[in-house]
């Protein structure tokens, strides 16, 4: 590690830090300790660190699946600080920020750590993709900054790998193929989430990789693989989530929420009954939006027949009677769940159903017409990518809410909606029924796919929020009990939800 790169992790630790510290910003009754420095090899160029109350803003993406963070920062240089790493090789970009807690020594106010470890602090180093300018004012310049996790120069190294010439059955199993390349790579993984997921599955294959595949690469391919054929798959969606705060890459199955990982704050309250609970939380109402990327059409494909043949070496015949997917078997992927779907008693329905025989009308017999085909030599669709996409890129739910540093993709969040009815002096039980079940689908335990996280460290609206992409493949059943009980906030729906303290 270069000295400029410690020396910003070191600051993260708040010794000496007072309130006077230009380093230091609040937002929303919370203290944050921020601090980016940019730097290069060259020893002609000597490191720089960033001034806050110039970076406009900084951000960065985690997604599902998605091995490297992603990120940009938005500088405003008035004093040649960024110009000089301008048509330059091998810039590199230090980021922290640590939550920070206030407290009195005496007449003294001074910052500590919070305790709660490495879930209060955000440490990363990049690599500076591109440096663009983007406004020009007098002598102030503002660069926009693109960045990629440094864990890319491990990633795209080609991977010199072969269980062909192994016995043994572990080494065939799917998970540990995957997992091994990782650590051909050096990079850290949950060794304990890879090996109860392996230890469940029977997904074996012989698997060996080419001149020029990388991890990158290699990973959508054996994903690929938990689908191949109906003689062996997966009946539950498994997925790659990176944590940046032990610096290690989680392999979690959607339907065991023990490999999920843990979060600080699980909850989200949104009032959408004129009440004001959310207000007393948060900085702000968090603004709603959603991914409609995938359109219902596409959907109705994934349910389709999907006809794989094969070829049978002893009769030189080709096959697709045990290897296809029926439009059953299309069903039971797209709506495996966890068993903590259904929260504290409140029942869940599939959020896909079987093809109505109503609208595709071709034929008595639905696999004659609506089907895909695709050889297993050659095969041109992904089944594992349509069932993933169904969750991330159709009808997602995103939420702009206060920021923290825990949400990362893979982990789960809560949304409880304020149905105090205190406000209402008299209310028929119709009426209540039809509050309980109002804006039902926006609640309930979600999966987060894919979270921004973005910081303005500048004054004088300094601020940390995030964006959350929220995924999954059930709605909640009409009940009129559920939701808050009378004169109360919430219930103990997310008891069950994993925190970390």
């Amino acid at each position: 590690m270069k000295s400029s790169e410690a020396t910003v992790e070191q600051n993260m630790y708040g010794v000496g830090i007072t309130i006077e510290d230009p380093d230091i910003f609040q937002f929303n009754g919370r203290w944050y300790l921020f601090a980016a420095e940019i730097s290069n090899p060259d020893v002609r160029v000597e490191p720089e660190r960033l001034d806050n109350k110039n970076i406009q803003m900084f951000e960065y993406t985690n997604e599902l699946n998605s091995l490297c963070l992603h990120g940009k920062i938005v500088y405003t240089d008035w004093d040649g600080r960024v110009s000089k790493y301008f048509n330059r090789m091998d810039n590199h970009m230090t980021i922290g920020c640590k939550q920070m807690q206030k407290v009195k020594d005496g007449e003294m106010e001074h910052f500590v750590e919070m305790e709660r470890g490495n879930a209060s602090m955000f440490t990363h180093v990049f690599i500076v993709q591109n440096i663009g300018i983007i406004d020009r004012k007098d002598q102030e310049i503002t660069y926009e900054i693109e960045l990629i996790s440094r864990n890319w120069y491990k990633l795209c190294a080609n991977l010199i790998y072969s269980n062909y010439d192994s016995k043994s059955d572990k080494d065939k199993n799917v998970y540990n193929i995957i997992k091994s390349l990782f650590e051909l790579d050096e990079l850290k993984v949950d060794s304990t989430g890879f090996t109860n997921i392996a230890q469940r599955s029977n997904i074996r294959i012989d698997y060996a990789t080419n001149a020029n595949e990388s991890l990158i690469t290699a990973l959508p391919y054996l994903f690929d693989r938990l689908y191949l054929t109906k003689n062996q798959y997966e009946t539950t969606l498994k997925f790659i989530a990176y944590d940046p705060l032990e610096d290690q890459y989680r392999l979690i199955d959607y339907s065991d929420e023990t490999t999920w990982p843990n979060v600080s704050k699980p909850l989200i309250v949104l009032s959408l009954f004129d009440t004001e609970f959310e207000q007393m939380l948060f900085s702000k109402n968090s603004q709603m939006a959603s991914v409609v990327v995938k359109k219902q059409t596409q959907t109705y494909q994934d349910m389709f027949v999907h006809k794989i043949w094969s070829h049978d070496k002893e009769l030189n015949s080709i096959k697709s009677d045990k290897t296809s997917f029926t439009i059953d078997d299309m069903n039971v992927l797209l709506n495996s769940k966890s068993k903590n779907s259904n929260v504290n008693g409140q029942n869940v329905m599939d959020k896909y159903n079987k093809l109505n025989q109503k609208w595709f009308t071709l034929g008595h017999n639905l696999s004659e017409r609506y089907r895909q085909d695709t050889t297993l030599w050659n095969k041109d669709f992904s089944i594992y990518r349509d069932v993933l996409d169904d969750m991330m890129r159709r009808d997602a739910l995103i939420l702009n809410i206060d920021g923290d540093v825990t949400h990362q993709a893979g982990c789960a969040l809560g949304i409880s909606l304020d149905r105090t009815i205190e406000k209402i002096p008299e209310i028929t039980a119709k009426q209540k029924k039809e509050l309980y079940e109002k804006h039902r689908q926006i609640e309930g335990l979600f999966q987060i796919v894919k979270v921004r996280h973005m910081y303005k460290p500048s004054t004088p609206y300094p601020s940390y929020t995030e964006n959350v992409v929220l995924g999954r493949n059930f709605i909640l059943t009409p009940s009129p009990n559920f939701g808050a009980v009378e004169g109360t906030i919430f219930n103990n729906e997310f008891k069950s939800v994993f925190v970390k303290s």
